[in-house]
C-alpha cells in the first residue's frame, strides 16, 4: 500500500503557487508512477449510491448519476485493487476524510491528471534591491537585476502604463537604495512595491 500524506499546506503558501498551463490525462501505470511525487488531481463520475459510503472500497451498484467530482488519488492498493482517495468534504465522510474506490469505476483513471505540459511560474519576491536596470531604445524593453541570487528579470512589457509605472518604482528604489517587493510571473516582474 502506498499513501501519500496530505497534511496541512506550507504557511506561504500563496508565495509557492505554481499555475499549470497545460495537461494531459495517463494511465492507471503512470497515475502510480505519479504518485511517488505526490498525490494525483482526477474526477470522477458521481452515482447517488456515493453519497452513502462509510468505509471499504466503493464501487457503483445503484443509484443515477448524481454529477461529476475532483479529488486527490493519494495511494493505492493493489492486494484490495483500489485507489486511496482524499476528498474535499471533512472528517466526516467517509474513512476519516478519505475514501477507496476500485479500479476502473466510475471513469477515475479517464480524468487524472498527473503529466503537466507546461507550468507558469508566479510569485512575490520580498525585501530585494535593485542592484542594476537596463533598458534599449525599443518598445517596452527594460530589465532590472535583483539582488539575492535572483539576478536579471524582464519589466512587464504588455502595457504602456504599467511599463512605465514599474520602472520609475525600481528606478526610485534603485537611487534611494531601498529594497521593492516584487510580483515575478514566468521571469517578467508584474507589480513593485517600494518599502
Amino acid at each position: 500500500m502506498n499513501k501519500t500524506d496530505c497534511s496541512g499546506l506550507c504557511s506561504d503558501w500563496q508565495n509557492r503557487v505554481t499555475k499549470v498551463t497545460g495537461s494531459h490525462s495517463v494511465g492507471a501505470a503512470d497515475i502510480k508512477a505519479g504518485l511517488q511525487s505526490g498525490p494525483v488531481s482526477a474526477c470522477f463520475v458521481v452515482y447517488n449510491d456515493f453519497f452513502s459510503y462509510r468505509s471499504g472500497v466503493y464501487s457503483h451498484v445503484t443509484g443515477g448519476v448524481a454529477g461529476g467530482h475532483c479529488i486527490a488519488i493519494v495511494g493505492y492498493d493493489d492486494a484490495a485493487g483500489c485507489w486511496i482517495c482524499k476528498n474535499s468534504w471533512g472528517t466526516g465522510f467517509g474513512e476519516n476524510g478519505f475514501f477507496r474506490i476500485a479500479y476502473g469505476q466510475c471513469s477515475i483513471e479517464s480524468w487524472a491528471v498527473v503529466a503537466a505540459d507546461g507550468i507558469a511560474e508566479s510569485f512575490w519576491l520580498n525585501n530585494r534591491k535593485v542592484l542594476g536596470l537596463w533598458t534599449i531604445d525599443q518598445d517596452r524593453n527594460a530589465w532590472a537585476y535583483l539582488d539575492g541570487n535572483i539576478g536579471w528579470r524582464r519589466i512587464a512589457y504588455d502595457n504602456d502604463n504599467i511599463f512605465m509605472d514599474t520602472l520609475t518604482q525600481l528606478s526610485a528604489a534603485k537611487l534611494a537604495k531601498r529594497p521593492v517587493n516584487v510580483y515575478e510571473e514566468m521571469g517578467v516582474i508584474k507589480q513593485t512595491y517600494v518599502l
